[in-house]
This record gives C-alpha cells, structure tokens and sequence, in this order.
C-alpha cells in the first residue's frame, strides 16, 4: 500500500511540476524583441539569439573580433531560458563554466548583466565588485 502512495505522489509531483522549457508563445514574443546580431563596438563583442521551433529554449552565440563568426577565434554557445521579458543564463560549473546572467533591453539597447568570472555557482545576480554589465546595440540586418 506504501508503495502505491508513493507512486501515486510520484506521478502527481511529476505531472504538476515545470521543467526550465519555454511556451511557444514566450519564444515567438522573445523572437520579435531579442532576433538578431547585437554588438559592443567598443569590445568588439558580439551576440546573436537563435530561435527553433524543434527545441524550447533559446540558444545564444557570442564571439569577439569580427562581426563574422567565421573569422572570430572565440565561439560559445549557451541555453538560454526565458523569465517574463528577460533571458537567463543560469550559471554552470561543469566541462563549460558560465557565470549566472540576465539579459534584458531598455530604449532599444541590450543589457547583458552577469556575476563575477570566478562566480559559477549563483543562480541570481550578485552585485559585488565582480558584478559586469555590457550594453549592446543591434547591428543593421
């Protein structure tokens, strides 16, 4: 009889209980907003969003130097979620360590909000003297 409560309670936490995965409708709303190359002129940073209908989340490319990734030495690649009209980054200390980030725009510029280089542990954003924020503007497509 345990077995069958613990079964029973099992299925209903599982059933009930939302995975990190996007709705289509945050992703297509996400897409009108965040689709595109963004660049920090300044660092020669950039970053680009790529939008799937096949999986749900979001994938984010960044890269320095050119505005080509062809011709870039650097390229990562990350998961994305969504978070009302943000995009988390959540932080990850395994083969590929990222540092938690928050992006979200304001006046048409892009806020990229991120922990500390050593920071791969939090899943919020710690504004320490390690805190970094990059603002980036959209290239024209």
């Amino acid at each position: 009889m345990r077995k069958c409560i613990f079964l029973f309670f099992a299925i209903f936490i599982f059933a009930h209980y939302k995975v990190n995965g996007q709705t289509k409708a945050e992703i297509e709303h996400s897409k009108k907003i965040y689709s595109g190359t963004w660049v920090n002129k300044k660092t020669k940073h950039y970053i680009e969003f790529y939008f799937e209908a096949e999986i749900d989340y979001v994938t984010l490319n960044e890269w320095t130097g050119s505005s080509s990734k062809n011709k870039s030495k650097t390229l990562d690649a990350y998961k994305v979620y969504i978070k009302g009209d943000k995009f988390i980054i959540p932080s990850e200390n395994d083969d590929h360590h990222r540092q938690y980030c928050e992006i979200s725009i304001s006046n048409k510029k892009l806020n990229f909000e991120y922990n500390g280089a050593l920071n791969f542990t939090d899943n919020k954003l710690t504004k320490n003297e390690y805190y970094n924020r990059t603002v980036f503007i959209k290239l024209k497509e």
